[in-house]
């Protein structure tokens, strides 16, 4: 984007010089002179836009033949403009092109003048200034921008013009030192590399003229002198360490041009001795190559640049010159610098270069070869088989997964150009290259999915060896890829292999059949690369889902129709009824995509039956009604996206929207809400592109009538749409739920910025559309919690307020006023951002400039102490910066108030004045105003006041609070600072002495009262003055600048607040927050062009690293507490630390923390506290993810640091290390992905050759260090050696594995650490064994898997004897089982070569199974290892292997058999490691085969097992169960990992289908197990987690399931234990299994009731505290886990409880009801998703439907089902009292600070309000339309004097309609069940009113205890909108049905409603205006 000055208007002073300006200055006429006269008409505009088309005028008049007299000046002043203008200026290149189109000999004429007049220019001695330099520098530049003339001027005049660069250069280089700020280092370091730019354009572009010109003596001469200056700049720029690389590999281009200039047949023997150091050529120097000697000197990065620059320019001739023993610098000097530089690249910036200048090898590479000027020898020695394309490929593979972006996609490119080197070196048929091949098969199959390079390579390498080849080694290959996009790091990777491939596949299969249509190649195609992609769609994996939709869905669909046919063909055709709802997802995904890319038509030329001519609307409906998220939005983006943003919106879409959006707005997952409202967005900007459109369309005069009156109804819908849109939000945003509330407020925040009204139609005038009620709506919202909720009504507040044209503004400023006054000084922490907001809304109200003037007379009742007599305002003007000093001043004395009483009393200030709100709102109110735009007035020194006193108090509150805030444990203390010196005498107030005691017992009751309040000030403090140092105006000492506010001592000062808190605060809360602060203040510290605060930062840590060093006893710096600020406050001066100067103050500190931390305190007797404070800082560095580039060079010495740390002999030091080896754990492999703390995912590993190519010295290091760690590791003398450094170590290797690409780089090779970690199997401690096991794993290559198999078996005993070391035994093994795992994945040959001595040594050792070896820990690992290799070689077809194994397993079983005896104890064994074997033994015997079998044995096996007396084998035998009678895993079991002594049994990979089948039905219908089950579960189990897993067992038996009882015990008996175990346990867990079980019986209790005479009442009275328990259970103050167990209880018997056809539970039934509805409005997700399930069984058909909408549907479904039977008056009933609520709900609860008690923060009483009352007409509208509704005496007349039934219908039918149009109905509630004979049972309008009377004077009890209503009552009551609102509400709302009944009715309303009156209050319309339409 162009800046400011480039796209500036052309002025005379600026734009010309001053010979040339002079002509305009005089008074002028067209007559006397035309072009001059135009020119000062051109400079009189001040719109470039006006100029351009004046000055493309005059130019072409000069075309022309006028006189060369009349043509020299107009010539000459547009040569001048053209060289004043800045570059990129649109006027610049306009005379460029210009110039360049005139006639030859005009042509001739600009050249000449052009010439002279850069000459001038670049000559000219007094352009000393830096600026002018380099505005000179761009005018040079841009003279060879597509700019002939110019560059043919610049070689007319070469070298002046380089004579002027070089000084340039030299001139900016000068300028440059370390003491000017970081900003102007940075400018200079630009205009460098413009210079060199300019200079290397120019040697290139001007090369010729320049050769030219130098074969005169003179020009060589003077040519030499300027190369010497260029190399002397060179050599500066590429010694320098602070500039930047662009700068230095510019510097390298400079000389390869200047060598091509000046000795173009020399270049290479110039270069080899000097730069490439190569001596043993020798050649002639020129002098202005001498400093080319002190090249040695330079760093390893700035010798690169210069190879990069070099080698970017020299020419093909050059780099194939052969110079000695036929090298050239192509294949031997170059390739060999760049790779020698690789590992002396650290940082970066510098890695990246050097992957540049691979690339560019190769590109460099493939170019040559392209010209055949290779000769075949070199040719040859390209092929990628051979040495130098092979070390290419190293380092390919050692950078392809590197963390940095640009590393890899350079990687990447490398690897593509490789392979186009070695198909032009090989010259073959790419498809049958025997290298490609292998390396393709080598990357398909060895290379794991997980690595990001692997998709790269294969995009690359498909080209050449094609998808035949690829899909013939991996026929699975597009499931494969497809199963990665999982994972979102590999989603872009994967799906543009899928689409490179596919494509490729694509291409050739049509190639192969020379492009001829062929149906079956397509649809074969098309089910070999859409349906994968259609199952995925069709899953349940959401997140999958989601990535093929974003990432692969578009690149398939750009095949076009076909392909969308297909799928909608896939997606549509008949399927189970189970996978329906998953394909109806995937066909609006794919509809929504295909709408995007215009494959849809219009949905204005189709029909309303079908949508888009598609799909019919009704499955729209069916979608948006989706449980699923996803689809809900793939629809919404269907209606909203558009390939035409002008494309006219349909009243179908409009009517489908209106149907969304209701149930849609309180979602509770944020993403969805941000979706939402993006696709929304989109609609509404085509929806005002769209009018604009039709509105033209109108005007247009040859529009036909009948096609405007059509766009005239177009326009009218659009117009009734928004005017629903902003009317439903406004009804939405009281009593809603926040996440309503923010979906609301967004949205109307929408509708004011996509369609702004410009008054002629266009748009949508928003501000007329609101009214009282809604001013009063976004007022509540101020009150909200969510400060988002807040921020966006106080928005839309305010564009009312200014934008209406009757100026609405609000009414009572003054109550409001005061209220936010009171506000700023609540207790509440909350409160205070209610008030900033409230100021906010006020500040822009007309009428609030005079309140802020004549605010004396709150003082008496604001101030409380001597501030009340100095206070007094500043004099103003009524603008908007001069209200908000008004209001800042009355801030601030109120604060200065309260900080005078916190002096006195800070207990008294905490529970009544705690100065943070105040403050808090100073700080918003402040920094919404522009303080460096103030006008320069009188107002300007009242500022400047403000902020010297604002400063002084912020610092002495810190001050004040500071006894708690530096109290080392201030949480729940009260200092004897805080209670002591009750200072009272500043006090005005005379009961002021007995508040301040009762402010004490507050706060010693409550001492969060005081913590909060001085936590939060400190918060406040830090943030303030932090914000402050950032967009406050600073005054410069150097120049008078009367604008600033704040000076650089007021600067210190802050400054030394910060450092304050950050250094000698002892709790992180206190440096945490000043850290926030002081982050912005040292931001602004590094970029201020003050020299003297610039400086600061720098100084500031050049002091602390002083004092840490210097390790003073006296020193505040604090090292316990991970050095509590010390490290924030280096983080902070060194993150923010400008990185275009390269941050040489971060690089110097790390390199004094690494020395520190690198410290050796071998014979100290005192910990060394810098090296703590070394350690614990360069933790929080690694961390810090802004610095993950910059850290990178220093991570080797960190873990260095960090391992060597671990040997420290004081335990702080050992601490700090642990830490920070955590951190750079983390920094080097990234967060850890694994949810399991024993497996590391592969996402967290690295290979080793990637590894020790970031940080080559680790290599030695670790090696050196585990060697020394493992030497005395296997003693046999019994001692126990733990050396501390094993452990980091192995938990590296344990994150390295090596790569199938390795090489044969013995550097870098792991091979070198396995015989050391074999070594840790001896050890005697167990963590090391398991450890060491895990790091052998990954380092063994299958071609060594062998050798180290057979290694570790020899190191077994073949038998027992005494001698036999355990330890060894228990160590090998687990390093044997874990090597047996890479088995499957390695070859045929090497399986069964490693499988033939694996089994052959393995008989020798199967002793150690047996009862012969007396370990058990040896014999689990024993066991475990055996029935691993049983398992690998079971399938194999190998004679020998087979006979061997067949030896083994005989000996298994039998082992096996014998240990069952063991499950028979009565007493349990406490000997180490027997739980483990038993529970393995066990394990293992549920896989055997003889379970697998399913024959009756197993009955006997798990009745063996369940009487074990060890509960983890009961455990392990339950899961199997309930596994078996799932159909494999459970879902809903709580997790199984925190059982660690074994691993489940996993039935649905150990079992296949037929076996499952199998096993099920032989345990289902065993009696036996069936009690067993049921004694265990009612009294023997005692284990709290067996348990759970009985229950759940019983919950899902066959037998219980189908109702099935053959017990003996009786249901009742069972249910009646169930009862006293829920009512009496303790654990949640337990009571959540039991109630779950409990669904099961209650149907056979409910049978037994009805079928057992004489037990009715008993067993009525069981049932009814069986729904007690399901009630209390089902509350919100119940964990989810209990509430997800009553829906699942409901949901298992949804029609003999919901809807009990025969009348079994009477009005019980509607209890239940009740149950499932509060159940629908809790907050957790998953409650509501299971009562979502119980609903769908209720609703034939529907499917799972989303939570809210479900909420709809359960209550019409309760009235379809019973509002038309003979419980119709329960259904009434239950309807009116779902509306009245619990009143125990309304009950004010004191609230304190930190304890907000149970909340559900997504309920929404008023909005269910709303769907109930909906509902509740319907059944009074059905009721009172019923010929068979009873008529009581006396009723009669009740309906004569009403007249008749049509007026109490219409209103209900009002009613309907009303609540139809917000919250509308879906298609299955529309029509209610009628019962053939429906029966009322006597149910009368009289029984209705006596309903509505009893319910209303219930409410009506409820308000009149209610206090009086006031305007602060809203803001000052605690849940005002959540208790005082919705009772008025839904009274209300009753009253308004009610007086549709009856008349009786109408009277009660009438006295409610003037109750409602009084307390509400004549001024106060709060809850008037919101529900005013009600009370009418």
């Amino acid at each position: 984007m162009a800046t400011s000055t480039q796209r500036s208007a052309l002025a005379a002073d600026d734009h010309l010089d001053v010979e040339f300006s002079q002509y305009i200055s005089a008074p002028l006429t067209e007559e006397k002179a035309g072009f001059m006269y135009r020119l000062k008409q051109l400079f009189a505009r001040n719109d470039v836009k006006e100029q351009i088309p004046m000055l493309k005028e005059m130019c072409a008049g000069l075309k022309e033949q006028l006189p060369d007299d009349e043509l020299t000046l107009p010539l000459q002043v547009l040569v001048n403009i053209y060289l004043n203008c800045q570059p990129k200026h649109p006027v610049k290149r306009i005379l460029a092109s210009t110039f360049q189109n005139y006639p030859p000999c005009i042509r001739d004429k600009v050249d000449r003048i052009l010439t002279e007049h850069i000459q001038t220019k670049i000559s000219t001695n007094q352009v000393t200034v830096k600026t002018d330099q380099r505005s000179l520098v761009d005018m040079v530049s841009c003279l060879m921008e597509n700019f002939k003339l110019g560059e043919h001027c610049l070689g007319c005049i070469g070298l002046p013009v380089l004579k002027f660069l070089s000084e340039a250069l030299s001139q900016f280089i000068n300028l440059f030192s370390k003491s000017i700020s970081p900003v102007k280092q940075n400018e200079l370091m630009h205009s460098c590399l413009a210079t060199l730019q300019t200079t290397n354009r120019m040697l290139q572009k001007c090369h010729m003229a320049l050769m030219e010109t130098l074969t005169k003596s003179e020009s060589q001469e003077s040519f030499q002198r300027y190369a010497s200056a260029f190399m002397v700049s060179n050599m500066e720029v590429l010694g320098s360490e602070n500039f930047m690389l662009d700068c230095k590999t510019s510097c390298g281009m400079n000389l390869a041009l200047l060598l091509k200039l000046i000795c173009p047949q020399e270049v290479v023997s110039q270069l080899l001795p000097t730069v490439l150091r190569r001596p043993q050529c020798q050649a002639p120097r020129y002098p202005w190559l001498e400093t080319l000697h002190t090249q040695n000197t330079l760093t390893p990065t700035s010798h690169l640049c210069m190879c990069y620059g070099l080698f970017a320019h020299l020419d093909p001739a050059d780099l194939l010159y052969e110079f000695s023993d036929n090298a050239c610098l192509l294949m031997d000097v170059f390739p060999d610098e760049f790779l020698k530089l690789n590992s002396q690249c650290e940082d970066t910036g510098s890695k990246l270069l050097l992957a540049k200048s691979i690339c560019l090898w190769t590109v460099r590479a493939s170019a040559c070869l392209k010209t055949d000027c290779v000769p075949p020898s070199m040719r040859s020695r390209l092929k990628g088989d051979e040495v130098t394309l092979q070390k290419i490929l190293q380092y390919v593979w050692a950078t392809w997964e590197d963390t940095v972006d640009a590393i890899r996609l350079n990687a990447r490119d490398t690897f593509t150009n490789s392979l186009k080197v070695h198909a032009l070196a090989q010259q073959t048929e790419p498809s049958q290259d025997h290298f490609l091949l292998e390396l393709a098969r080598t990357l398909i199959l060895n290379i794991s999915w997980s690595c990001k390079g692997k998709y790269g390579s294969l995009c690359g390498i498909v080209g050449y060896v094609g998808t035949t080849h690829f899909l013939s080694v991996l026929p699975s290959m597009p499931r494969d890829i497809l199963e990665q996009m999982k994972e979102q790091t590999l989603a872009c990777y994967a799906s543009e292999l899928y689409q490179k491939i596919c494509e490729a596949h694509q291409r050739e299969t049509n190639e192969a059949h020379q492009g001829e249509i062929n149906g079956d190649l397509q649809t074969k195609w098309l089910k070999l690369w859409v349906n994968p992609v259609l199952e995925v769609l069709s899953g349940n994996h959401k997140l999958h889902k989601l990535h093929i939709m974003e990432y692969i869905l578009p690149k398939l669909l750009k095949n076009g129709k076909t392909t969308l046919y297909h799928m909608v063909q896939q997606l549509t055709r008949d399927t189970s009824k189970d996978s329906s709802d998953h394909r109806l997802g995937a066909l609006v995904t794919c509809l929504r995509r295909a709408r995007v890319m215009g494959l849809l038509q219009n949905q204005e030329s189709g029909s309303e039956e079908c949508l888009y001519g598609a799909v019919s609307v009704t499955v729209i409906k069916q979608a948006m009604a989706h449980n699923d998220e996803q689809v809900r939005l793939d629809v919404l983006a269907l209606l909203c996206e558009n390939q035409r943003s002008t494309e006219v919106i349909s009243k179908t879409e409009f009517d489908l929207l209106k149907q969304f959006l209701p149930w849609n707005l309180n979602n509770q997952s944020p993403s969805f809400r941000q979706h939402l409202l993006a696709h929304l967005k989109k609609l509404l900007y085509r929806l005002q592109e769209s009018q604009v459109t039709l509105r033209r369309n109108m005007k247009n005069q040859k529009t036909d009538p009948d096609l405007r009156n059509s766009y005239r109804v177009l326009l009218d819908s659009y117009q009734d749409f928004v005017v629903w849109l902003v009317e439903h939000q406004f009804l939405c945003l009281s009593g809603s739920s926040f996440a309503r509330r923010t979906t609301c407020l967004s949205i109307l925040s929408l509708v004011i910025t996509t369609l702004p009204y410009t008054g002629e139609d266009l748009g949508f005038d928003f501000a007329s559309c609101v009214h009282a009620s809604n001013l009063q709506s976004l007022l509540e919202c101020l009150t909200d919690t969510f400060e988002e909720n807040k921020m966006e009504a106080t928005k839309i507040l305010q564009y009312c307020c200014q934008n209406s044209k009757d100026k609405k503004a609000l009414t009572d400023l003054e109550p409001l006023f005061d209220t936010a006054l009171t506000l700023a000084a609540s207790t509440r922490p909350q409160d205070c951002t209610t008030a900033v907001y409230l100021f906010k809304v006020l500040l822009v109200q007309p009428g609030i400039f005079d309140i802020l003037k004549n605010f004396e007379r709150c003082q008496k009742r604001l101030f409380l102490t001597k501030q009340r007599e100095s206070f007094s305002l500043p004099t103003v003007d009524d603008s908007q910066s001069g209200r908000s000093l008004l209001l800042l001043w009355i801030l601030l004395s109120y604060l200065l108030d309260q900080k005078e009483v916190a002096k006195g009393s800070l207990i008294m200030a905490a529970a009544n004045r705690p100065l943070y709100p105040t403050l808090h709102c100073i700080r918003y109110i402040l920094f919404d105003v522009a303080l460096k735009n103030l006008p320069q007035n009188q107002s300007l020194p009242y500022w400047q006041t403000f902020i010297q006193n604002l400063i002084t108090a912020c610092l002495e509150i810190s001050e004040i609070v500071s006894p708690v805030v530096h109290n080392t444990s201030p949480e729940g203390n009260v200092p004897v600072e805080a209670i002591g010196g009750l200072n009272l005498d500043t006090l005005l107030d005379p009961n002021s002495l007995k508040d301040a005691e009762r402010s004490k017992e507050t706060v010693m009751l409550m001492p969060e009262y005081l913590v909060v309040c001085c936590w939060r000030n400190i918060k406040e403090v830090s943030l303030l003055l932090g914000q402050l140092n950032l967009v406050t105006p600073i005054s410069n000492p150097e120049r008078s600048d009367p604008g600033g506010l704040l000076s650089c001592d007021q600067i210190l000062v802050m400054g030394e607040y910060f450092k304050k808190q950050l250094l000698e605060s002892v709790h992180r809360g206190a440096f945490e927050l000043a850290y926030a602060g002081f982050v912005k203040m040292a931001d602004m510290l590094w970029r201020s062009t003050i020299q003297e605060l610039h400086e600061l930062p720098q100084r500031w840590l050049l002091e602390v690293m002083t004092d840490i060093e210097a390790d003073n006893p006296e020193s505040k710096l604090c090292s316990t507490r991970r050095s509590a600020g010390v490290p924030f406050y280096i983080q902070t001066l060194v993150t923010t630390e400008p990185t275009s100067t390269g941050r040489p103050c971060f690089k110097q500190a790390m390199t004094d923390l690494l020395n520190m931390a690198l410290l050796d305190n071998k014979g100290q007797e005192s910990v060394s506290n810098p090296q703590v404070h070394a350690l614990n800082t360069l933790r929080s560095l690694y961390r810090d993810t802004r610095l993950a580039d910059d850290v990178a060079p220093f991570v080797a010495d960190g873990l260095r640091a960090a391992i060597l740390g671990f040997q420290n002999p004081f335990w702080a030091v050992r601490n700090s290390a642990t830490l920070l080896l955590s951190a750079l754990i983390t920094r080097i492999f990234g967060v850890k992905r694994s949810k399991d703390e024993g497996t590391v995912s592969k996402k967290n590993c690295q290979t080793g050759r990637a590894f020790f190519h970031r940080y080559p010295s680790l290599y030695k290091f670790l090696l050196d260090q585990l060697a020394e760690a493992t030497e005395n590791i296997g003693n046999s003398d019994g001692t126990l050696y733990l050396h501390p450094s094993l452990y980091p170590i192995l938990m590296v290797l344990g994150r390295l594995f090596p790569s199938h690409l390795e090489g044969a780089d013995t550097s870098l090779n792991l091979a070198a650490f396995i015989p050391y970690v074999i070594k840790c199997s001896s050890s005697a401690v167990y963590k090391t064994r398991i450890m060491s096991a895990k790091a052998l794993h990954p380092l063994v290559l299958p071609d060594q898997l062998t050798s180290v198999l057979t290694q570790l078996l020899d190191m077994l005993p073949d038998s027992v004897t005494k001698t036999t070391n355990q330890n060894l035994i228990h160590g090998v093994l687990p390093q044997i089982h874990q090597l047996t795992q890479n088995l499957n994945s390695v070859s045929e040959m090497v399986k069964l070569q490693a499988g033939q001595l694996l089994l052959s040594k393995w008989c020798d050792k199967i002793w150690l199974i047996t009862r012969r070896n007396m370990c058990f820990m040896t014999r689990t690992e024993a066991l475990n290892v055996t029935r691993k290799i049983m398992k690998i070689y079971s399938t194999s077809e190998d004679v020998r292997i087979l006979g061997t194994l067949k030896v083994i397993r005989e000996q298994y079983v039998k082992v096996l058999q014998q240990e069952l005896d063991l499950f028979d104890l009565k007493d349990q064994l406490q000997l180490a490691g027997f739980t483990e074997f038993i529970v393995t033994v066990a394990r293992l015997e549920l896989m055997s085969d003889h379970v697998k079998g399913g024959n009756s044995s197993i009955i006997s096996l798990l009745s063996k097992l369940l009487l074990c007396g060890y509960y983890e084998v009961r455990m392990i035998v339950l899961l199997f169960i309930r596994d078996i009678f799932c159909g494999g895993q459970s879902e809903d079991s709580p997790d199984d990992a925190r059982m660690p002594v074994f691993h489940a049994v996993d039935v649905s990979r150990e079992l296949s289908g037929d076996q499952l089948d199998c096993v099920r039905c032989e345990i289902g219908k065993s009696v036996e197990i069936l009690d067993l089950l049921i004694r265990r579960a009612m009294s023997v189990e005692d284990h709290y987690e067996c348990i759970i897993q009985v229950f759940e067992v019983l919950t899902n038996h066959p037998l219980l399931c189908t109702r099935d009882w053959t017990m003996s015990t009786e249901p009742t008996q069972i249910l009646e234990t169930c009862l006293y175990k829920i009512e009496t346990n303790p654990r949640d867990e337990i009571r959540a299994a039991v109630l779950q079980f409990s669904g099961v019986l209650i149907t056979a209790v409910i049978q037994h009731t009805h079928d057992t005479r004489g037990a009715e009442a008993d067993n009525l009275e069981q049932i009814e505290r069986w729904l007690t328990v399901l009630k209390d259970h089902s509350s919100s103050e119940q964990c989810p886990l209990l509430q997800v167990s009553c829906a699942k209880v409901i949901g298992q018997n949804v029609e003999l409880l919901l809807i009990d056809p025969n009348n079994r539970l009477g009005d019980l039934t509607f209890e239940f009801w009740t149950v499932l509805v509060n159940l629908l409005q809790e907050d957790d997700g998953q409650v509501k998703q299971v009562t979502t399930e119980a609903l769908a069984k209720l609703c034939e058909g529907s499917g799972i439907v989303q939570p809210f909408l479900s909420l709809d549907l359960l209550i019409g479904q309760l009235v379809r089902y019973h509002g038309n039977t003979e419980r119709c008056k329960g259904c009434l009933t239950t309807l009116v009292k779902w509306i009245k609520g619990d009143s125990s709900d309304n009950s004010e609860v004191e609230e304190r600070l930190f304890d907000k008690g149970e909340m559900n923060t997504y309920r929404e009483d008023v909005i269910f309000v709303q769907l109930v009352i909906k509902h509740l007409a319907k059944l009074l509208l059905q009721l009172t339309n019923d010929q068979s509704l009873t008529t009581k005496p006396g009723q009669a007349g009740d309906i004569e004097r009403k007249g008749d039934n049509s007026t109490c219908n219409t209103k209900l039918d009002y009613v309907v309609r009303y609540c139809e149009k917000h919250f509308p109905s879906q298609e299955m509630d529309q029509q209610p069940i009628r019962s053939p004979n429906p029966k009322h049972a006597g149910f009368g309008l009289s029984d209705i009113e006596i309903i509505f009377k009893e319910t209303l004077d219930t409410l009506h009890t409820a308000i009149e205890a209610q206090e009086a209503i006031s305007v602060s009552s809203p803001f000052l009551v605690v849940s005002w909108y959540r208790t005082v609102f919705p009772n008025i509400y839904k009274t209300l709302m009753l009253m308004n049905l009610a007086q549709c009944l009856s008349a009786s009715l109408q009277n009660q309303c009438d006295v409610i409603r003037l109750c409602i009156r009084s307390k509400l209050g004549e001024q106060t319309p709060v809850i008037n205006a919101l529900v005013g339409s009600a009370m009418d």
